[in-house]
């Protein structure tokens, strides 16, 4: 126990911050700060986006009747949004999909005067 204590008394006695952990500091902020600009500046530019992408698949929507659209319906399996397909022509279809089915879930429900009904 003794040759522990020897050991304590030869540790440096400077410990704490110094003037190199204040320069690590201020980099590492400034760092910080530029990646949450960016993620803000992206996350902007992504809005901007989707509301002009949103307005362009609705005009698309008025030209090409045939159409996919995400609906405020919630699945009954996993609350995902719900997808109105509807295809025109021999073989169409109207009926609301899942939108999680790349994730898995393979609900269907039938249209039911706009509103989905859970498939039998």
């Amino acid at each position: 126990m003794a040759a522990f204590g020897k050991e304590l008394t030869r540790a440096p006695a400077k410990r704490g911050p110094s003037a190199e952990h204040a320069d690590y500091a201020r980099e590492f902020e400034a760092y910080l700060e530029s990646t949450i600009r960016q993620h803000i500046n992206y996350l902007s530019r992504v809005s901007l986006t989707s509301g002009r992408l949103q307005r362009e698949i609705a005009e698309l929507a008025s030209i090409f009747p045939d159409s996919s659209r995400l609906t405020d319906f919630a699945c009954e399996e996993c609350g995902k949004p719900l997808v109105h397909h509807l295809r025109h022509g021999a073989d169409g279809d109207d009926f609301f999909g899942c939108s999680g089915c790349l994730d898995g879930c393979m609900s269907l429900y039938d249209n039911l005067d706009g509103r989905p009904i859970r498939s039998a």
